[in-house]
């Protein structure tokens, strides 16, 4: 089994650092100088903004060559992705439509990772820590999950070229 810690990028880190000096603030803020529910409501926002998106960050990932699966490890649990249950690899090229919604998504606080709604219905996952990195769509022709992965991986799990580049077709 092949392991891959993703990198976060640059800005992902200035983000998560702000953020986390800020929800600091708050609670300090709310201790020294609130009083009642209203100190109990500033902390508990800061502390959940602090506490919660770790959980959604992908730690690492692994690559079972006899089970061709991709495990993304997260805080306290893992989600796995076969080959069987998406078949079909997708460039970002694809995926580009106009109405497209975000419905839950970091914008840089420990990665870039969210759920999305594509502008033709089909849902949209990411895990995503670098945004310079290789993203890999893999779709089940309704979800599709993008992930942070080496070429290697994607390439023994497909063994064909990337829909949309030289000519290739779905998987």
């Amino acid at each position: 089994m092949n392991t891959y810690h993703p990198s976060a990028d640059n800005f992902a880190i200035c983000i998560t650092i702000i953020i986390l000096l800020l929800c600091a603030y708050m609670m300090y803020e709310g201790l020294a100088h609130l009083s009642g529910v209203t100190k109990w409501i500033v902390i508990g926002i800061a502390a959940l903004t602090a506490i919660i998106p770790p959980f959604f960050y992908p730690f690492r990932e692994s690559f079972d060559h006899d089970s061709q699966k991709i495990r993304i490890h997260f805080l306290g649990y893992t989600r796995t992705i076969s080959r069987e249950n998406y078949p079909i690899l997708l460039t970002g090229q694809d995926l580009i439509n106009d109405g497209a919604i975000r419905l839950c998504a970091s914008g840089g606080l420990f990665g870039y990772w969210g759920k999305w709604k594509s502008g033709d219905g089909r849902n949209f996952t990411s895990y995503i820590t670098h945004r310079k990195e290789n993203v890999y769509y893999l779709s089940d022709g309704t979800h599709i999950i993008a992930i942070n992965a080496p070429r290697e991986w994607i390439d023994q799990m497909y063994q064909y070229t990337v829909q949309g580049e030289e000519g290739g077709g779905d998987h």
